[in-house]
């Protein structure tokens, strides 16, 4: 073998040179700022189903009767839990602290998982993936709400799960739907969304009191509270409606408009004994005979413009302006009657008067829901559908004057509290109607008769006791 060379080579004493520091740059770069938050999940993952101290500590109420339970999704899906419903009691599921320890320190913990109630004053959107299963009727809708704020608990306004809130409006059994509902929606005059304690998902009483598969049961998914607006998907909310399509509008009905379907409106669509009648020449169009109230359509084209001074004395069922339509009384009061004005993309409709006219506008909207046509009941009053709409006139001098007798059955004399009220011969004053014990949402469907009343002056004076007495010309009749 070869001799081992017992001299090791020499170590070099000089070390590298080392590269020289780089030159500082002129302005350091300002460090990238945090993201801001925009979403924050509430409910997730099954983990999330009990509180953080104790996986057997479920966050679900009434978990044991209801048999509440969450799910690891498969395939692809996400986690989702149950909650299910009986005939007396909702389905809940809790957030904040839900027990405490001898010395009251939180240790128990559903979200946020830090014994605290989660404050939802600042955020935008509560939203979450639902299915739901039961007997959902007519009578019987998916409905959730919040409670919270302390104690003692408040609620804040139910929701329904249907048309804006809901992806192609309405829930299903069978796939996954988007719900997006504005927290303005939940939040109340009573409470803000503050110390948020549970959100429930409502049963449906009286309306499933049967067997145990009609009992109402939702399965939510991905629940969050979000400042992003999430498009929706939008189908019409009618029975079984086709989409608007341009390639055959005769297998359309409805279509959609800034966020609402409407109905498709033609000749070939109206009942019997319905017409339609159109401007020309820049005119009003003049209807011959008597129609009856809520039968006539009136068009005024893309190339019409047209100014309405008059009373035709006829009860349109609906007005539709896709040129120019100025209303503007000419030495007389105006009066225009109809169950719906639309102004349609590129139309106009001004309604105005002079600033030295001493003539009136009255435009009544007459005419009554159809839920079949217009299932989002915004079909009663002046509809702009991306058209321009004006309305300009004179100050018009409202007055409010207390009653110091109660307006009886059978009077056509008013008292009022002070002298010098204002009110002149000739006027009118407004009594309202004072019903209760309805549902405001239930007037005008269920026999609900208005009772409001006017009462035409025909004579004032004051009394010895600093009262205005005003004459009506007819007696009330409510």
């Amino acid at each position: 073998p070869a001799p081992i060379d017992p001299t090791p080579a020499p170590i070099d004493p000089t070390p590298a040179p080392i590269d020289p520091t780089n030159a500082p740059t002129n302005a350091p770069i300002a460090p990238t700022p945090p993201p801001v938050q925009t979403v924050w999940n509430v409910w997730k993952y099954v983990k999330d189903s009990h509180t953080v101290e104790d996986s057997n500590n479920t966050c679900f109420e009434q978990a044991t009767r209801l048999n509440h339970d969450a799910t690891e999704g498969v395939d692809g899906n996400p986690d989702y839990f149950t909650l299910n419903t009986d005939y007396w009691v909702s389905g809940s599921f809790r957030f904040g602290c839900k027990g405490q320890d001898s010395s009251y320190k939180c240790n128990e913990s559903c979200y946020p998982f830090d014994g605290t109630y989660p404050d939802w004053s600042d955020k935008s959107y509560l939203t979450f993936l639902a299915k739901i299963e039961g007997d959902f009727t007519g009578n019987c809708k998916p409905v959730m709400s919040l409670s919270g704020g302390g104690w003692p608990r408040k609620s804040s306004n139910l929701i329904t799960m249907e048309d804006s809130y809901v992806d192609a409006g309405h829930l299903s059994t069978n796939e996954w739907r988007r719900v997006l509902i504005p927290l303005d929606d939940l939040e109340t005059t009573e409470w803000d969304l503050t110390e948020v304690y549970a959100i429930t998902f409502h049963r449906c009483g009286n309306n499933l009191l049967g067997t145990e598969s009609a009992k109402a049961t939702y399965h939510i998914s991905s629940l969050a509270v979000t400042n992003n607006a999430i498009e929706l998907i939008s189908y019409a909310p009618s029975s079984a409606p086709s989409v608007y399509v341009y390639d055959d509008l005769l297998l359309a009905t409805h279509r959609h408009v800034a966020h609402h379907w409407y109905p498709i409106f033609h000749p070939d669509r109206e009942p019997d004994g319905h017409i339609w009648v159109y401007a020309e020449n820049n005119a009003w169009p003049t209807v011959s005979g008597n129609p009856d109230p809520q039968t006539v359509t009136l068009l005024i084209p893309e190339d019409q413009i047209v100014i309405y001074s008059g009373d035709d004395g006829i009860k349109y069922d609906k007005i539709i302006v896709k040129g120019s339509l100025t209303i503007q009384p000419n030495n007389t009061d105006v009066f225009l009657t109809a169950t719906t004005i639309i102004v349609e993309s590129g139309g106009e409709v001004d309604i105005k008067t002079e600033g030295d006219s001493v003539h009136t506008i009255a435009i009544e909207i007459d005419g009554a829901l159809d839920l079949t046509k217009d299932p989002q009941e915004t079909m009663v009053g002046i509809v702009a559908w991306e058209g321009n709409l004006t309305i300009t006139g004179n100050e018009v001098v409202t007055k409010m004057a207390g009653l110091s007798v109660v307006a009886s059955v059978g009077t056509n004399v008013l008292k009022f509290y002070g002298v010098n009220l204002g009110f002149t011969v000739g006027g009118e004053l407004v009594l309202p109607d004072t019903q209760t014990g309805l549902n405001v949402g239930h007037w005008s469907f269920n026999g609900y008769v208005d009772q409001t009343e006017i009462c035409k002056i025909v004579s004032i004076t004051s009394s010895l006791f600093g009262e205005t007495h005003i004459t009506c010309e007819h007696v009330l009749i409510y």
